[in-house]
């Protein structure tokens, strides 16, 4: 449910037609947000001798009227920024009938129509920008899952023996620290190759991966080895 209702809305829009001398004003619903408000954008405000405009008139009681109510304004009127302050409220409307709050909009439907335009353009674009992150962010966690599934099989396989007094057992060639790095280090690469068919990777990335994993495998009296073996790996000369 949105958070700001039409009363705050109207609230909000009489106490700066009150308090701040402007130009034009520009409303719009921000839904798509982790906290979802109304965003106000004003354009050629009347200029107070303050440093901080909007710090200012916060203090003068535009954050009484709601906490999830927000504004932005600009002081010159023939500033590029301008558009970018009017059309901001609108970003998140794909269709001009989607736009809430015409009555407290001081700007006529050709102007809006394109500063609505402008605003969702640069919105989708920025969404777009964020959900590749997301995408590779996700596809990159996923990986590391698999890689792990992957290594802790090969492990159990092929560098375990069973002990009959403490079940499976790190075979003693591999407590030797460069004979366990060799070994997982092509683990990976035949991961990297057999599994997801990639012929190039960061060798660093399996480097680190092969670290991590080797401390994680290490018992507590050996992780110190670990930790001075890959030092002397990564700082040789």
């Amino acid at each position: 449910m949105f958070a700001v209702d039409d009363e705050n809305v109207k609230t909000m829009y009489d106490w700066i037609k009150e308090n701040i001398g402007y130009d034009k004003m520009c409303v719009g619903a921000h839904v798509n947000a982790n906290r979802p408000h109304t965003h106000f954008g004003i354009t050629n405000v009347e200029i107070l001798n303050v440093k901080d405009q909007r710090k200012a008139y916060n203090r003068k009681g535009l954050n009484k009227v709601h906490p999830d109510i927000k504004l932005s304004m600009h002081k010159n009127p023939d500033k590029e920024d301008n558009k970018k302050c009017l059309g901001y409220p609108l970003k998140e409307y794909a269709e001009n009938k989607d736009i809430k709050y015409r009555q407290y909009i001081n700007i006529d439907d050709d102007e809006l129509e394109g500063l609505r335009v402008f605003a969702h353009n640069v919105y989708r674009a920025a969404k777009y920008t964020q959900n590749k992150k997301e995408e590779r962010k996700q596809q990159g966690g996923d990986r590391i899952r698999n890689l792990e599934k992957y290594i802790n099989k090969k492990i159990e396989t092929e560098m375990m023996d069973d002990d009959p007094n403490f079940g499976k057992k790190l075979k003693q060639e591999y407590l030797e620290c460069n004979k366990c790095y060799i070994k997982i280090f092509k683990m990976v690469c035949d991961y990297n190759l057999i599994e997801e068919e990639k012929i190039t990777w960061r060798w660093n990335d399996i480097a680190t991966y092969t670290y991590s994993k080797m401390y994680r495998m290490a018992e507590d009296d050996h992780k110190i080895k670990v930790i001075m073996f890959q030092q002397k790996i990564k700082y040789k000369e």
